[in-house]
Formats: structure tokens, sequence, C-alpha cells
């Protein structure tokens, strides 16, 4: 909760920088004054902008170890609760699981909720105070211009919806193909006197890079999927400025 607050209040300290350089750019070009005024009003402007960046700063920082101390809480406790889950098991059940399964399990899959937790949760937060902040001060100066800049919105959330399945589909896979080369290497390392003996050094070797190469190739995927998702996303913001300029040149005399 403290972690929300502070980033709330970061997100409201970044929004104010450009109304402040706004009235900066108007006490320099518009404002009637002596030189003597406008200085002053510049200078307190300044100062004013010194002040809300330096608490921007500040809340920046409290919602990064607030966020990351909370994930790495949750995380440690993740683990002693799914290994403590895993010993109360039967015997049949880790006759079906292969033990380097059950490794990535408590190791790489706790460390992606970790991730969740923590830069996802924070990331998301922020950027949706931020939106809300700016579509509520965008819909005081003109709330027409307002609604033709959000007619992107929905294309937007198609594609949105759209690579957030995808990836969702690509990172179980992934998962998987870290549990196989996890039992692989576990397998390899747990009978290396065997593996000596009949010098299948290179055989385990070909069986283990098969499995990176699987999860290399699904993260090639993904890393595909994010820049396609970051190049549409821009680009159709982008189009919303265009839109809105023409819509402008169209509509005022």
């Amino acid at each position: 909760m403290l972690a929300t607050v502070a980033l709330f209040l970061s997100a409201a300290s970044q929004m104010a920088m450009p109304h402040f350089i706004g009235v900066l750019i108007s006490a320099v070009e518009v404002e009637a004054g002596t030189h003597a005024q406008k200085q002053a009003r510049l200078q307190q402007v300044a100062l004013l902008l010194l002040l809300i960046f330096s608490l921007g700063g500040l809340f920046s920082f409290l919602r990064g170890f607030l966020f990351t101390y909370a994930g790495e809480r949750l995380v440690a406790r993740l683990r002693r609760q799914l290994f403590l889950h895993l010993l109360c098991q039967d015997i049949a059940f880790y006759d079906r699981n292969k033990t380097g399964e059950l490794m990535n399990r408590l190791a790489s899959d706790t460390t992606v909720i970790q991730s969740a937790v923590t830069v996802n949760v924070s990331m998301g937060l922020r950027f949706a105070a931020q939106a809300v902040v700016g579509i509520l001060l965008i819909f005081l100066y003109s709330w027409k211009l307002s609604l033709v800049m959000l007619s992107i919105v929905p294309l937007v959330a198609f594609a949105a919806v759209g690579y957030g399945r995808f990836v969702k589909r690509l990172s179980q896979s992934y998962q998987s193909a870290l549990a196989d080369a996890s039992e692989t290497a576990q397998q390899a390392f747990s009978s290396v006197r065997t593996v000596r003996s009949f010098a299948a050094e290179a055989q385990e070797g070909e069986r283990y890079l098969a499995c990176i190469s699987r999860s290399f190739t699904l993260g090639a995927r993904k890393a595909l999927a994010y820049g396609a998702f970051g190049g549409v996303i821009g680009t159709l913001g982008q189009y919303a400025v265009c839109l809105v300029l023409w819509y402008v040149a169209i509509s005022y005399p």
C-alpha cells in the first residue's frame, strides 16, 4: 500500500512537468509585465519545479524500493511453502513428475511471479495513473479533441489483448522448455560417473542443446512479439496525434 501511494505521487510529479513548462513559456512569451516581473515569475516557477522534481525523485525511490522489497518477501515465502508442499506429496507424485521440472518450478517459476508482482504491477499502476490523469486534463482543455484522440483506444485494446494471449501461450511453453533443460542437466550431473564410463558426454550435450534450442526459439518469438507490439502501439499513438491535428485543421478557422 505504501508503494502504491508513492507510485501515484511519483506519477503526479511527472504529470506536473508539462504544465509548468507551459507556464515557463507563457511567462516569457505571453504574460505582460516588466523584465523584472517576468524574471521573478520564472524564478518562482523554476523553484517550484525543483521542489516537485525532488519530491518526485524521493517518491520514485520509495516506489522502487518498496515494490521490490515486497516482491522479495513474497517470493521467499512462496518458495518455502512450495518446497514444504512438494515434500508432503506421495511417492507416486515423484514418479509422475521429473526432479528437474520440480526444481525449475521452485526456482524459475517463482522468479517469474516475483517479476510480475514487482516490475509489472509497478509499471501497470504507474501507466494507468498517468493515463487517467492525462485523460482528465485533456478533457478539461477540450473534450472534442479528447474524443478524437481516444478514438484510437479500441485498436490499442485489441492489439494488447491479442498480444497478451499470444505471449501467455509462449510463456507456458518457454517455462516447460526450461524445465526440460533443467531435468536433462540434473540427470547428467547425478549420473556423471555413468556418463563418463560410456563416453556419453557429447550425447548428453546434444540432449541439453536440443532443450536449450527449443527455449531459445520460443524466446526469439517472444522477442519478436514484444518488438512488434511496441512498434504497433507507438505508431498508433503517433496516429492519434496526427488525427487530432487533422481534426483541428478542418474544424477551426
